[in-house]
């Protein structure tokens, strides 16, 4: 690993359930949640990206509280983190994995162990 322009702490734990062992470190990938909130990567204006994180995962809710912290960290996640850049994954009992961000956009897997696992949104790490 080269020194990292900018690093990042993710804690990627989608619907409370850590997904470090099982999906991460065997597909050197890092992952989010927000699946059901489809065409982020696509979209590059902050307000309408939010308006389908709220609109798909939380429409019911009467403040912006929990839809700013979605919006804000899949927008770090899809349209900050570059090439290069370092990944801070905290896991249990004060271990974590750091990973680099490999070359390749960021990717949507439409498949049914991402979709139950609510990891659709992901990046290739090194």
């Amino acid at each position: 690993m080269n020194k990292p322009k900018n690093a990042f702490i993710l804690r990627q734990s989608p619907w409370g359930v850590s997904r470090l062992e099982s999906i991460s470190l065997p597909q050197d990938v890092i992952v989010n949640g927000w699946s059901e909130a489809k065409g982020l990567i696509n979209e590059n204006d902050y307000l309408a990206f939010r308006e389908i994180i709220r609109k798909a995962c939380y429409p019911d809710q009467k403040s912006l509280r929990k839809v700013g912290y979605g919006a804000s960290t899949m927008w770090r996640f899809l349209k900050r983190m570059a090439v290069g850049d370092w990944v801070v994954v905290p896991h249990w009992g004060g271990k974590f994995y750091v990973a680099e961000i490999a070359a390749g956009e960021p990717f949507y897997a439409d498949s049914k162990e991402a979709t139950e696992t609510h990891t659709c949104y992901r990046r290739r790490v090194l």
